[in-house]
């Protein structure tokens, strides 16, 4: 409507100079796909590229062999991988009385820890190739006292199980290293010294120097 009082103005008006060698036109807008669909085409051609549907393709869960090597789907601790565990796993609350949502999409399981990676073959594989690398406990070193005696430098480290969205805890890099000043044979001299640095790490009724600290991540 509008472009048809448009062109009544245009003819029924004089044109100036400047215009009297050009053409006047007009593009008609129509929708293209049937109502609903927005989808403007312009002289035919439609503005939105048309692509072909991908087909799905099988999930990994069917492909899997019965007697596969388990540790090399979940070499280490990950996240959740609905893909890779052949188990109709569910979790959450319940819909209208009905079943637990399945684990595709499901960010209960997701969210939480789990000991995937940590399967008995695993921990005979872990054990295995730590084996070459490990020696004899001495028999010399029967009792508590011979232990700190020999090795008076203590290392406590701990690892936490969290439910969040990452299996890394920060608390997990604390480190927290104990020795005794009498073991170190200290002259006098030294021995102030490293009192007076330590400062509150020392703890006089114990004798022990006390340093917790946070571990490098590349540690």
């Amino acid at each position: 409507m509008e472009a048809l009082r448009w062109s009544r103005f245009v003819l029924g008006a004089p044109l100036p100079s400047w215009s009297r060698a050009r053409c006047w036109y007009s593009i008609a807008l129509r929708v293209a796909g049937g109502p609903g669909k927005g989808v403007s085409v312009r002289g035919g051609r439609s503005s939105q590229n048309e692509r072909p549907q991908r087909e799905l393709e099988t999930p990994r869960t069917e492909k899997m062999e019965v007697d596969q090597d388990w540790t090399s789907v979940y070499p280490a601790a990950a996240a959740f991988k609905p893909s890779s565990v052949p188990l109709p796993i569910r979790m959450g609350y319940p819909v209208r009385r009905g079943v637990p949502p399945e684990k595709y999409g499901n960010l209960e399981l997701i969210k939480i820890p789990n000991f995937l990676h940590l399967t008995p073959v695993a921990i005979r594989k872990h054990c295995a190739g730590l084996k070459d690398f490990c020696t004899e406990w001495p028999h010399a070193l029967d009792n508590e006292e011979k232990c700190l005696q020999h090795f008076p430098i203590e290392v406590d480290t701990v690892d936490y199980v969290s439910a969040g969205p990452s299996v890394r805890n920060p608390k997990a890099r604390v480190v927290t290293l104990r020795i005794k000043l009498s073991s170190l044979n200290l002259d006098d001299h030294a021995r102030k010294k490293l009192i007076k640095l330590a400062g509150e790490r020392y703890s006089k009724g114990t004798d022990t120097l006390i340093i917790t600290t946070d571990s490098s991540q590349n540690s």
